[in-house]
């Protein structure tokens, strides 16, 4: 798990560079794809597509140039927390939902 420090950074440099397409906090519309829901081979990938272009023919630009491993890597520690999050309050809510109402 990152620092919040990383993730704040990676959250910065997302939201100047990514959020147009991917959403702010990485939940999108589904017209692109939500990064939050991005797998673990994707996420092993992240440098090959924001810096190598691996995606550009389904439209995903390659941000070579633009931002360094390391900013890349901070944006992919942004995503998964974001990912854990979205996660954490699914569960959550499942359980809140599975408690039934409060009792009156």
């Amino acid at each position: 798990t990152a620092s919040a420090e990383r993730i704040a950074f990676g959250e910065t440099r997302f939201n100047e560079n990514c959020a147009t397409c991917h959403g702010f906090a990485a939940a999108s519309s589904f017209v692109v794809p939500d990064l939050r829901q991005t797998s673990a081979e994707r996420l092993g990938a992240f440098e090959q597509i924001e810096l190598r272009g691996a995606l550009v023919a389904g439209g995903m630009p390659s941000f070579e140039g633009m931002l360094t491993k390391d900013e890349v890597a901070a944006i992919r520690d942004y995503v998964v927390s974001r990912a854990q999050a979205a996660w954490a309050e699914q569960e959550a809510g499942e359980k809140k939902t599975a408690e039934g109402p409060p009792a009156s």
